[in-house]
């Protein structure tokens, strides 16, 4: 959850950050696989707050392999796929990026994960409008614009604002101030 609150608010602050790094080392005393994929995840998304892009990517992809290798299904708020994506997206991975969105879509739709569905939508939309070719760029709107329904249909207001300020993002650089 902390993890959570770090990613939406941007903010890497120490006192949510000691918590993550302590509740990773609580997870790896235990031993739980679950747990440990699922703090790994938490310290990725700590590391992307942080800017640390390369070590962001290193534990995604330690997650990811964790969780793979117990059959995980992944929750929602703990998908490594979506911090992977991230990740080497802020290492210009373009088409990685794309690959860990997609895979992390693919599977919050067909999980049904209504949070993921609206995450990985914002992320992938995303991507798409300001990467994309032309028609990618038109797919990425649409994305958002879906996400945003989304959102509202499930009443997922924590999600609205950031899908708002990437509409608001394309309105402003297509000069619709």
């Amino acid at each position: 959850l902390t993890a959570t609150v770090v990613r939406h608010v941007g903010d890497p602050a120490p006192v949510l950050a000691a918590r993550i790094e302590e509740a990773h080392e609580r997870a790896l005393r235990t031993a739980v696989p679950t747990v440990v994929g699922r703090t790994l995840c938490s310290l990725a998304t700590l590391r992307l707050s942080q800017h640390r892009w390369a070590d962001a990517r290193v534990l995604a992809e330690e997650a990811l392999a964790v969780m793979r290798n117990l059959g995980h299904v992944f929750y929602v708020d703990v998908d490594p796929r979506l911090a992977l994506s991230f990740a080497r997206f802020a290492l210009g991975d373009i088409p990685g990026a794309r690959d860990a969105a997609y895979e992390a879509m693919r599977n919050a739709f067909a999980s049904g994960a209504r949070l993921g569905q609206i995450d990985t939508l914002s992320a992938l939309g995303r991507l798409l409008v300001r990467y994309g070719t032309l028609a990618e760029i038109g797919r990425g709107v649409n994305m958002l614009r879906h996400g945003l329904a989304l959102a509202r249909q499930c009443r997922a207001r924590s999600r609205e604002p950031f899908l708002w300020l990437d509409l608001a993002g394309l309105d402003r650089r297509g000069g619709n101030e």
